[in-house]
């Protein structure tokens, strides 16, 4: 009887090998997060005249970005939308508005995103590869578009920013 690794468990165990390789260089990704930051609504309602706003401090004025937001509601939320009505304010006073639409479920009414149990989360790209072009604070101010005084079933709202890795 032959002592040692046999050339089918040596396969076997350089095959593991590369797919663990494999894995972890697919894993890494081409960006980073720089900012996060998030607003719990007051008991899953959000008042039409309720804006939330993030302040992100630009230092670097090279790099692009990429801007997501994520909406966390629950599975009673009534709608399969949600508009956004957003502006940014930039350093030296200039600002951008903007509406989105961001689809929290589809045409069957099956929810989009990540859900454990009754809570959902759903992340989408607002901008992408975004370079700031002064160096301050950049200040995102978003409160919903709805034809509603108030929304329910809406827990969060966040913002999340990510540097381009060249």
């Amino acid at each position: 009887m032959r002592r040692g690794i046999t050339t089918r468990r040596r396969n076997s165990i350089i095959s593991g090998i590369c797919l663990t390789l494999m894995l972890g260089l697919f894993a890494c990704s081409d960006s980073k997060t720089v900012y996060e930051d998030s607003y719990q609504t007051d008991q899953g309602e959000w008042s039409k005249d309720k804006v939330y706003s993030f302040t992100y401090n630009v230092t670097d004025t090279v790099s692009a970005h990429n801007i997501l937001f994520n909406v966390r509601h629950t599975g009673l939320y009534p709608r399969m939308n949600l508009y956004l009505f957003t502006s940014v304010e930039s350093p030296g006073g200039g600002e951008i508005n903007d509406t989105l639409e961001i689809y929290l479920a589809d045409k069957r009414g099956k929810w989009l995103g990540k859900g454990w149990g009754d809570i959902w989360t759903r992340k989408v790209t607002y901008k992408r590869n975004v370079r700031f072009p002064k160096k301050g604070d950049y200040i995102f101010n978003i409160r919903h578009g709805e034809r509603t005084d108030v929304l329910s079933e809406i827990l969060d709202l966040g913002i999340e920013i990510e540097q381009i890795k060249k």
